[in-house]
């Protein structure tokens, strides 16, 4: 439960507000954001379980839809076991998390949106690439971040119960998000 003090530093939730392109600071400080995006392409991607990175050598290789020629990045892809092991570290995670104080959550939740505030118009950036948003100057579309901190207060109040970890089934490698675009 928040405390009246962590209650009164939440506002109300609003929507982030959208950035007006027609500013030329704005819209430079997208073209800089997609200098810094085009500039980290093809990168091989890590598969994080706990805190751990994992490579594979299976890889998923993201495209951008628009300049199929263009990788965008290779991720590892998770083994059936990977899968069953993020799955079962989650759960074993789960009663360590479920005793930190509502306050703190709030705070991790509250500084993780700040970080994507402080980023929006590089996420963004990724976005139009792996969107492959077409035009001679491709520009972000929303530029507004997922997470406001002022959404996520309800999200950190998770029940005092885990789930059951579920198995991961075999059949889960055929399902298309699991397959690599063509090349």
């Amino acid at each position: 439960m928040t405390t009246p003090a962590t209650t009164a530093r939440l506002s109300a939730f609003a929507n982030e507000p959208v950035t007006d392109f027609s500013v030329p600071a704005n819209r430079a400080a997208a073209e800089a954001a997609l200098v810094r995006v085009r500039a980290e392409l093809g990168r091989d991607h890590d598969l994080w379980i706990a805190g751990s990175a994992h490579k594979t050598g299976d890889l998923l290789t993201s495209l951008n839809p628009s300049k199929t020629s263009e990788v965008v990045g290779r991720h590892h892809k998770a083994t059936p076991e990977l899968a069953t092991r993020a799955i079962e570290d989650a759960h074993a995670f789960f009663g360590e998390w479920s005793r930190v104080p509502t306050e703190r959550r709030i705070e991790l939740v509250v500084r993780a949106a700040a970080l994507i505030r402080k980023r929006k118009l590089d996420f963004d950036a990724w976005l139009v690439v792996e969107a492959g948003k077409t035009g001679p100057k491709p520009m972000p579309m929303s530029a507004k971040p997922s997470i406001s901190p002022n959404t996520t207060p309800a999200r950190c109040r998770s029940s005092t119960r885990p789930s059951p970890p579920s198995s991961c089934p075999a059949s889960m490698t055929r399902c298309s998000i699991f397959r690599s675009a063509p090349a």
